[in-house]
C-alpha cells in the first residue's frame, strides 16, 4: 500500500483505523520503514510511551539519518523525564537537520535539568533560525528574569507578545517582571490580561492572588479558583490553585481551611520529585567535618582580601529581603538579590565531579586556590555593579558555607537573619519555591527537620568562628527599627544615611516572594502568625520544640 496516499485520505484522521492498517502491514512484512515512525507517533499521542520508544528505535535502525525519528523519540523521553537520553537524541537530530523546534525542545530539556546556560544558548539558536518564534522568546525571557537580567527579560517578552499576542505565558511572565520592578499595578493588569486569553492559566491565577487582598465580600476571583480546581484534571494546575486558595482563606482569617489548601498544593509538588532529608544530613555532616576548627585556622590568611561582598544568610522568609532592602537603600550598596555566584565558585574549586554534595578535602588543595576562588567571586560580583563599594548576595542557603566564605574572603561581612522558627516555617510552607535547594519546603515535617539542621550548623559556626558574622532578629527589627538599622550599618562599616531608614521608598529590582512587602513600611501582622495555625502545625511544633 502507498502510505503517503493513505495519509492523504480522511482515514488518516482516525487513529484507530490508521493504526490497524499499519499493524496489518507489519504483520504481512509489507511495511515500508516509515510505518514504524508513524505508528510510534500514534502510540505517543495515545499514551503508550514505551511502545512508542520501541517503534522509533526500530525506525532509526532502518533509517539512521531520520531527524523526525530522533526528534519524536526525544520528545517521548522528555515526557518520561529521561532528560539525558532525550538531549542525546535531540543533538543527533540536529546533526541531520537544524530546526528551530528541535533547538527549542532541547532547551526545554536542559531547563528541566536546571542547566540554564545551555537552555539559554539553545533558545537563542532556535531564534537564529526563526526569529519570530514567540515561545522561544517567552522562555528565554523567563530565563533572563530568573537570572536577574530584567531588561533583557522585558525585551524578549514584549517581542514574544508582539509576535503572538495570544501567548498567555508571555503576558504572565511580563507581569512577574513588572512585579520585580515594583510596578504592581502593571503586573496586576498583565495577570488579568493573561486570564482573559486563557482563564485556565493556573500560574497567572496564583500570581494574581498575591496582589489581591481578599475579604469576605471579594468572591469573584476566589469563586473562579474554586471552580477551576474542581474541574481541573492537571495536578500541576491544581497545585497553583491550591496555593492561591490558601492565600484567599488566610486573608479571610479562615486559618484551618487556609492550611488545608496549602497542604494540598504542597503535597502535589512534593510527590513530583524524589528527595530525602538524609541527603542534607550527610551534606551538613560533611561540611562540619571538612570545615573544622583546625582546618580553617590552619588555612587562614590565604584568601582574597576584599571588602566588596556582603552576604545575607538565614532560612528563607526570615527577613533577608528586608535586610537587603535596607542596606541597598544606601548609596554605597548594590543589592544583587539571590544570586548563585558563590555556588558556581564552590562547584569550580571545591567540589568533586561538579556536585555540591561531594566536596573536596581541604588538605589536598593547592593553597593558591583560596585566593583565586575569592578573587573570581569578586569579579563575578563586579559585573553586576561596577562602581559600588559593597554588593549584597542574599541567597539564604549560603549559611551553609560560612566556613568557606571566611577562608576565601576573610574580610567580608556576613549578616545572619533570624526569625521565630514557627513563623519562619509557616511562611516557607505558604510560598511556592523553585525546587533546587528548597526540596524540603513542601512538607511540614521536612521543614522542621531541615530547620534543626540549620540551627545546628549555625551553632557550629558560632562555636568555631566566634564573631565572624552579625545576627539580627526579625522581631527586634520590627520592634526597634531605628536602633537595629543603626547597628546594622555600623557592622557593615556604612556611614549614616537617611534613606536606609526610609527603605520602603527605595526603587530597586526585587524578584523574591517578598517583592511587595519590602516596598511597604514595616508592619507587625506577620509576627506570631503561627499561633493562628497552632493546631494544624502540631507535627512541626513537636519536632522543633521551641520554648515559648
Amino acid at each position: 500500500m502507498n502510505i503517503d496516499k493513505f495519509k492523504d485520505t480522511k482515514l488518516a484522521n482516525d487513529l484507530e483505523k490508521e493504526e490497524l492498517v499499519y499493524r496489518q502491514l507489519i504483520k504481512k512484512n509489507e511495511a515500508p520503514s516509515n510505518v514504524f515512525c508513524n505508528l510510534g507517533i500514534i502510540c505517543g499521542k495515545t499514551g503508550r510511551a514505551e511502545e512508542a520508544v520501541s517503534l522509533f528505535k526500530k525506525y532509526i535502525v532502518l533509517e539512521p539519518t531520520s531527524s523526525i525519528a530522533y526528534n519524536n523519540l526525544a520528545l517521548i523521553l522528555t515526557k518520561q523525564k529521561k532528560y539525558n537520553e532525550a538531549i542525546e537524541n535531540f543533538l543527533i537530530a540536529l546533526k541531520f537537520e537544524q530546526q528551530s523546534k528541535t533547538y527549542f525542545n532541547l532547551a526545554l530539556a536542559y531547563e528541566e535539568m536546571g542547566k540554564e546556560k545551555k537552555a539559554t544558548y539553545n533558545y537563542k539558536e532556535a531564534l537564529k533560525i526563526d526569529s519570530k518564534n514567540a515561545e522561544a522568546l517567552c522562555n528565554l525571557g523567563n530565563l533572563y528574569y530568573v537570572s536577574g537580567d530584567l531588561e533583557e527579560a522585558k525585551q524578549c517578552l514584549e517581542q514574544s507578545i508582539k509576535n503572538k499576542p495570544t501567548l498567555d505565558a508571555a503576558l504572565n511572565n511580563l507581569g512577574l517582571v513588572n512585579m520585580a520592578y515594583g510596578d504592581f499595578k502593571a503586573a496586576k493588569k498583565k495577570f488579568i490580561d493573561t486570564l482573559k486569553i486563557n482563564p485556565l492559566n493556573s500560574k497567572a491565577h496564583y500570581n494574581l492572588s498575591n496582589l489581591i487582598s481578599y475579604n469576605i465580600n471579594s468572591k469573584q476571583h476566589s469563586s473562579q479558583l474554586l471552580l477551576n480546581l474542581k474541574l481541573s484534571k492537571s495536578e500541576y494546575d491544581k497545585m497553583y490553585y491550591c496555593f492561591a486558595l490558601g492565600k484567599v482563606y488566610e486573608d479571610r482569617k479562615k486559618y484551618k481551611e487556609s492550611l488545608q489548601y496549602f497542604k494540598k498544593g504542597n503535597l502535589i509538588k512534593r510527590n513530583s520529585f524524589s528527595y530525602t532529608i538524609n541527603d542534607d544530613q550527610k551534606l551538613y555532616s560533611n561540611i562540619k567535618r571538612i570545615f573544622n576548627k583546625d582546618s580553617i585556622f590552619g588555612l587562614k590568611d590565604l584568601g582574597f582580601n576584599d571588602h566588596l561582598p556582603i552576604f545575607i544568610v538565614g532560612m528563607p522568609r526570615s527577613g533577608t529581603s528586608l535586610i537587603e532592602q535596607i542596606l541597598s537603600s544606601h548609596p554605597d550598596v548594590f543589592g544583587a538579590g539571590e544570586i548563585n555566584d558563590l555556588e558556581s565558585i564552590i562547584l569550580e574549586f571545591f567540589s568533586e565531579n561538579n556536585k555540591i554534595y561531594s566536596l573536596k578535602e581541604l588538605s589536598g588543595l593547592d593553597h593558591k586556590v583560596f585566593k583565586l576562588a575569592g578573587q573570581q567571586y569578586c569579579l563575578k560580583l563586579k559585573k553586576r555593579s561596577i562602581n559600588t563599594r559593597f554588593i549584597t548576595n542574599k541567597l539564604t542557603l549560603n549559611f551553609r558555607w560560612i566556613g568557606l566564605i571566611k577562608l576565601i574572603l576573610p574580610n567580608v561581612k556576613i549578616v545572619h537573619c533570624k526569625r521565630h522558627p514557627y513563623d519562619t516555617s509557616l511562611s516557607i510552607f505558604q510560598k511556592f519555591f523553585p525546587i533546587y535547594g528548597n526540596e524540603y519546603t513542601f512538607d511540614l515535617v521536612e521543614i522542621a527537620q531541615y530547620f534543626k539542621l540549620y540551627l545546628d550548623l549555625m551553632g557550629y559556626w558560632k562555636k568555631i568562628l566566634p564573631n565572624s558574622f552579625y545576627e539580627i532578629s526579625y522581631e527586634d527589627l520590627i520592634n526597634d527599627q531605628e536602633s537595629q538599622i543603626t547597628k546594622l550599618l555600623e557592622y557593615c562599616n556604612l556611614p549614616f544615611n537617611e534613606k536606609c531608614y526610609k527603605f520602603s521608598n527605595t526603587s530597586r529590582i526585587v524578584k523574591t516572594s517578598s517583592s511587595r512587602q519590602v516596598r511597604q513600611k514595616i508592619y507587625r501582622s506577620s509576627m506570631g502568625k503561627w499561633k493562628y495555625y497552632k493546631k494544624e502545625l502540631f507535627e512541626l511544633i513537636n519536632i522543633l520544640k521551641i520554648p515559648s
